[in-house]
């Protein structure tokens, strides 16, 4: 079945990107071929099938993948589940997790895929949240399906994902910044085009990392004082972490432009500017004080936002929608800290002296599908970086 374009943009961000390719290519294709991709990471797993042909790829030009692909669905796959791993998590959640993962491989075989064209990928965050359960998590599953994990450091991520939303002809624009579940990381390029350079910016702190930080040190906390406490655990950790390293502070401030992605940030488009997300928006501009007004909502008791009064029942019923599945994901502390995380790196990062900060609705967790265009595009599917 065919979804309307703005449907499908209006929830890629939080089931992934999930099978989908540009109508208008298909007809020039020839060389047509299927892959898997089976994403991990903090805020959970999905399965996608890609159809993809260098011809389709051939007049790329100077635009993003997110610019570039007009997406219409490929195929039906499995929900998105929630990860199992999590810190403390036992051996027996390991193997339930490679259990999982390996019924997910048998449906792309099934669906006549071939095994060395299934690839799983780990996030970065995964690995910060869950690492050494993700190693065990590796062996096993090469053990039970013959696939390989394809885990991705914090700058291979922020890149792909710069590329996935930032077209060549504006680097040396723009600084990008993912806000994850287990960490945070973007970066730059100093020059316009090809030529350009990649400078990588990341804290060791998401949303969900940081939610459980701060359980650890007040486990008594409440959710109206949530978002106090994890800006006082922001000012102990991540700042200093941020603020022991001014060059690279120094070197995004030359960037006049900010574009934010990630699950909280799609989270605060929702809570602070629900008329844009029901008018179909393709990018929001944000505030600089936005993520300072999203922890008032928390504080009011109100962690999900509210619902305004003025929607049509039609924009009312995808509201709701989409605010149900922003509760799949985060629970009230996780949005406190999601958003005292990002209204501090917003502060430290001085995105009140930008010219534009932005929010692409859509393209985030697009770096799964810049990994697999990449390395479809060199003939392999090796580690880039």
């Amino acid at each position: 079945m065919l979804l309307d374009r703005r449907d499908i943009m209006r929830n890629l961000a939080f089931c992934g990107v999930s099978a989908w390719l540009s109508r208008s290519h298909w007809a020039a294709a020839s060389d047509v071929k299927r892959f898997g991709l089976i994403a991990f990471s903090t805020n959970g797993l999905t399965v996608s099938e890609y159809k993809l042909s260098q011809t389709m790829l051939a007049d790329a030009g100077q635009l993003s993948g997110y610019e570039r692909l007009d997406p219409i669905r490929v195929a039906d796959i499995p929900a998105p589940i929630r990860t199992p791993l999590v810190p403390g998590a036992d051996e027996t959640t390991v193997a339930s997790t490679a259990d999982i993962i390996a019924s997910r491989v048998d449906v792309l075989l099934a669906r006549g895929i071939s095994r060395s064209d299934i690839i799983v990928l780990v996030s970065s965050g995964l690995d910060a949240f869950a690492g050494q359960l993700v190693a065990k998590l590796g062996d096993m599953l090469r053990l039970r399906t013959g696939v390989d994990l394809h885990l991705l450091s914090a700058r291979e991520q922020g890149r792909l994902q710069f590329d996935w939303v930032v077209p060549p002809r504006l680097r040396g624009q723009v600084f990008q910044l993912e806000i994850g579940g287990g960490n945070s990381r973007g970066g730059f390029f100093d020059h316009p085009g090809r030529a350009g350079r990649y400078f990588d910016v990341s804290v060791p702190f998401g949303t969900k990392t940081l939610a459980a930080a701060v359980k650890a040190r007040w486990p008594d906390v409440r959710t109206f004082d949530f978002p106090a406490r994890a800006a006082e655990y922001y000012a102990d950790a991540v700042f200093t972490s941020l603020a022991s390293r001014p060059q690279e502070i120094a070197a995004t401030l030359k960037m006049p432009d900010v574009v934010l992605t990630g699950n909280i940030v799609r989270a605060a488009a929702v809570i602070l500017y629900p008329h844009e997300i029901v008018a179909n928006r393709r990018w929001i501009d944000f505030s600089p004080d936005a993520f300072a007004r999203m922890r008032s909502f928390v504080e009011a008791g109100t962690p999900y936002g509210i619902v305004p009064d003025d929607l049509t029942q039609t924009q009312r019923a995808s509201l709701l929608k989409i605010r149900s599945t922003i509760r799949s994901i985060f629970n009230p502390h996780q949005i406190a800290a999601g958003a005292a995380l990002a209204d501090g790196l917003s502060r430290q990062l001085m995105f009140a002296s930008r010219r534009k900060i932005r929010y692409p609705i859509g393209a985030s967790n697009g770096w799964t599908s810049q990994y697999l265009l990449e390395n479809f595009k060199k003939g392999r599917r090796d580690r880039t970086g």
